[in-house]
């Protein structure tokens, strides 16, 4: 079963929108290289504000979430990241198939 995570993070300061925005597209780049498992992995920039940042990432199951959680190349980058966020959470979801109709 896929699953979709929504990452959504707000950056504390404009200044620092492109140090978070290019540590994240370095992720992105390495992951979707490397990591088993992984459809798709995107970043996406608030058209109004854009110190507010969404990670969308697809992954073909919960292991290969998992194992890409405790990669190098993720556990390198979260703290190069959480001291520019004023907050950020990740949703973790997976698709709701419509019921037949009776």
């Amino acid at each position: 079963m896929a699953l979709d995570v929504v990452a959504v993070f707000k950056v504390k300061n404009n200044e620092d929108v492109e140090t978070v925005v290019e540590t994240i597209n370095q992720l992105i780049a390495i992951t979707t290289e490397q990591d088993h498992g992984c459809i798709k992995y995107t970043l996406r920039q608030k058209i109004d504000d854009p110190t507010y940042l969404t990670v969308l990432e697809i992954w073909e199951s919960e292991q290969a979430l998992n194992d890409h959680s405790q990669t190098a190349h993720v556990v390198a980058a979260i703290p190069k990241i959480i001291p520019y966020l004023e907050e950020g959470y990740p949703i973790i979801t997976t698709l709701v198939e419509p019921k037949p109709a009776l």
